[in-house]
């Protein structure tokens, strides 16, 4: 149903503004202190001012969302104070508690204008996350895992996560390449983001690149350099420390100069704080090898130079028993070995004696016998073969019948060896026939 305009009382866009500010002004005559998110902060460094955005979050999702308002001169002396508590200057993504005061305006709206900033706040706050983060790693197993891994004996293959124009990342190079005792170290470079809002995520990315590859490894090295508490607060996260604590090698920290160790460095294998000192402690596990090495090899050799010793006079003993023993048993093999000997000459007698009568008695009248049976064999097969030979003489084939024909003295084998009115010599058994070829006829082959 429509309502006449003349019935209709007609606010414009600029009465309502106007009424809300005064009523805003009238109630809200006090500055309040706000605890919320400083979601962004909207820094302009040409003003000096910033435009933050504050939120409040409920299981993660935003409930609650207000711009804001900090003037330049504000600015510095809050952000001096901040940065002095909590070692490093406002940015986005942390809880803090504000003092400030509600103003609105016809053409930019609803604001709060920040006049104070409570750094102790941002402090409990962050320890507050420190303390359950510990909990809840503790809570799954997680904490202790990362040093219950055996630590290698020369960690040798370094897997190092920093950024490559880091003063620390340089420093621990220098240390570990630059070393008087020439030790060598193999390290390669995973780099990260190493604070700021994507600091948890990039460090767990290369904390997952390198555990594809742990083979190739001995140790993962996290180095970056200083920064207060506040700064270092992405390492307190559970994100982070969780993934340190289940990477498959032992991790060595060196993060800062904070006075107060983060949940990642507490679960680390070994926290060194500075990556100087980083460097010096892995170059200490080599001398340390080195001097148990020169140790062992002292031991040995004084053991070896007593046991040689000890031996020596053993040995010296040895041979002294050695050489008496040893002309008892030669002189007690002589004695045995001469009567072996006699007996030997005794048998052997008494062998060819009992042979000798055996040979004269019994072997002439064998050996004659078996004589006549082998001449009386042996003339049979000679008669057997004289025969075989008698049937296949010249003689006796040619009285069966056969001739043997010869051409220009020698024996003709084939017809084609002949041409008609050559002259050829039969030979038969009781005489000889001189015949002339009159033809040939020749067989094929």
């Amino acid at each position: 149903m429509s309502v006449s305009t003349e019935k209709k009382h007609i606010y414009t866009l600029l009465q309502l503004a106007e009424n809300i500010r005064q009523t805003l002004q009238r109630t809200y005559t006090a500055q309040y202190w706000i605890k919320a998110e400083l979601h962004k902060l909207n820094y302009y460094s040409r003003s000096g001012h910033c435009y933050p955005e504050f939120t409040e979050k409920n299981h993660g999702k935003i409930v609650a969302e207000m711009r804001g308002m900090i003037w330049k001169d504000a600015y510095l002396e809050i952000n001096r104070r901040f940065e002095q508590v909590t070692g490093e200057t406002l940015r986005d993504g942390i809880n803090i508690l504000m003092l400030v005061s509600v103003q609105f305006h016809p053409v930019n709206g609803l604001k709060l204008v920040v006049e104070d900033i409570d750094p102790q706040y941002t402090l409990g706050d962050l320890a507050r996350q420190r303390a359950e983060c510990i909990e809840r790693l503790k809570n799954e197993g997680l904490y202790d895992l990362n040093k219950s891994l055996p630590f290698p004996v020369l960690p040798k293959r370094l897997a190092i996560i920093s950024v490559e124009t880091s003063k620390g990342y340089h420093d621990l190079l220098s240390i570990i390449d630059g070393n008087e005792q020439g030790y060598r170290f193999q390290h390669t470079l995973f780099p990260a983001f190493l604070q700021g809002e994507q600091a948890v995520s990039s460090i767990t990315a290369q904390l997952k690149a390198i555990a594809q590859h742990a083979d190739k490894y001995d140790l993962i090295l996290l180095i970056r350099g200083g920064g207060g508490d506040a700064g270092l607060s992405a390492y307190d996260q559970y994100e982070l420390a969780s993934a340190v604590a289940q990477a498959p090698l032992p991790v060595l920290t060196g993060i800062g100069h904070a006075s107060n160790q983060t949940v990642t460095e507490l679960v680390a294998a070994r926290n060194l704080i500075t990556p100087s000192e980083t460097g010096y402690f892995l170059i200490q596990q080599f001398q340390q090898i080195e001097l148990q090495i020169d140790e062992w090899t002292s031991r040995m050799k004084q053991q070896s130079e007593t046991l040689l010793g000890l031996q020596g006079g053993h040995l010296l003993e040895l041979t002294r028993r050695f050489q008496v023993s040893g002309a008892q048993a030669v002189y007690k093999s002589q004695q045995t070995l001469q009567h072996m000997l006699h007996a030997l000459a005794l048998q052997t007698n008494q062998i060819l004696q009992r042979h000798h009568q055996q040979l004269y008695d019994v072997w002439p009248d064998r050996l004659q016998r078996y004589t006549e049976h082998l001449i009386t064999q042996h003339s049979h097969q000679l008669n057997q073969q004289e025969e075989k030979v008698n049937l296949l003489s010249p003689e006796a084939t040619l009285k069966r019948g056969y001739s043997i024909t010869y051409h220009n003295g020698k024996v003709l084998t084939s017809s084609r060896h002949t041409t008609p009115g050559d002259s050829v010599l039969v030979q038969l058994y009781d005489g000889q026939l001189i015949t002339v070829i009159q033809n040939t006829i020749h067989h094929a082959s």
